[in-house]
């Protein structure tokens, strides 16, 4: 079973801007509903956090928005 929607399009978002995504293999697995939305919620802020650390070193403010935008909106489709 996979994740919710939100969780994947963050996965994309990630890999998008080069990230590894690999790293978050258990959490792209969900063996029950629970598993779903706690893997799923945690995926996403691992993401954002990621993806916040990868703007930040990048000099990149407009991002940095963006992505907390994507984020806190659970619009992910807004950062591709």
């Amino acid at each position: 079973e996979g994740l919710g929607n939100n969780a994947m399009k963050a996965v994309a978002v990630a890999e998008k801007f080069g990230l590894n995504t690999n790293w978050y293999a258990k959490l792209k697995q969900a063996n029950s509903m629970r598993d779903h939305y706690h893997n799923g919620y945690w995926l996403q802020y691992y993401i954002f956090k990621d993806l916040q650390d990868h703007f930040i070193r990048k000099n990149d403010p407009m991002m940095l928005k963006k992505i907390a935008s994507a984020y806190f909106s659970s619009n992910w489709g807004e950062a591709l």
